[in-house]
């Protein structure tokens, strides 16, 4: 049977606990053999990280200590220049070439999917599993963009039969934590209990990050 492989990439800038809900869930529903949580170096389409690489790479390391089926790939984190997604899946489609490729995506970054560099090739190096998020509706651009390549399926299993090249949205999934949240709450004092895993949450305030 071939390797599952799921991606999620992130800024992780803390990592939360919908991160890990949602590394989770889409490992139970595609039924991955892993999923590789992908920390930005340096994004194309958004600010530079709050807290430094090595902070952060720490408290994803805590927050997935007790996850077994997630592992950190810091691919990105050694690469030069801006950290594009087409890269890393290039890189490990490379290193995994009979593998069933996953880019888990939130529905945000989904919806900004246009703006992303070489964006018409990353579905030929995997599938996109797409979570929605409440109150955010999927961008009828981004929708029409892609259903008119004839990639959108149904089902799992339908994503799941091939190795590279469809999309699947999956509303079952929903979980209001982001990372902007817990900075805002972190500055204005409130409890972060709801927000991170303990581990995290220690590290956070023993070295004083998000002042």
């Amino acid at each position: 049977m071939s390797l599952r492989l799921g991606v999620f990439g992130g800024m992780f800038d803390p990592p939360h606990l919908g991160h890990i809900a949602a590394a989770n869930y889409a490992a139970q529903q595609l039924q991955l053999d892993t999923v590789k949580l992908v920390p930005c170096k340096t994004p194309n389409h958004r600010a530079n990280t709050q807290e430094s690489t090595e902070h952060r790479v720490n408290m994803l390391t805590l927050a997935i200590e007790a996850q077994p089926n997630l592992s950190i790939d810091t691919l990105e984190l050694t690469r030069d220049g801006i950290s594009y997604m087409v890269d890393t899946l290039a890189i490990l489609r490379a290193a995994n070439p009979e593998a069933i490729i996953v880019l888990i995506l939130g529905i945000d970054s989904f919806n900004s999917l246009p703006q992303w560099y070489r964006y018409q090739e990353i579905l030929g190096l995997c599938h996109l599993y797409v979570l929605g998020r409440d109150g955010e509706p999927v961008n009828p651009d981004t929708a029409a963009l892609l259903q008119k390549t004839g990639a959108q399926v149904s089902s799992e299993h339908l994503l799941m039969s091939t190795r590279e090249g469809h999309y699947l949205f999956d509303s079952g999934f929903t979980h209001s934590a982001s990372s902007s949240l817990v900075r805002k709450d972190k500055l204005l004092d409130k409890n972060l209990v709801a927000l991170l895993d303990p581990a995290v949450l220690h590290y956070i305030e023993k070295h004083n990050l998000y002042q």
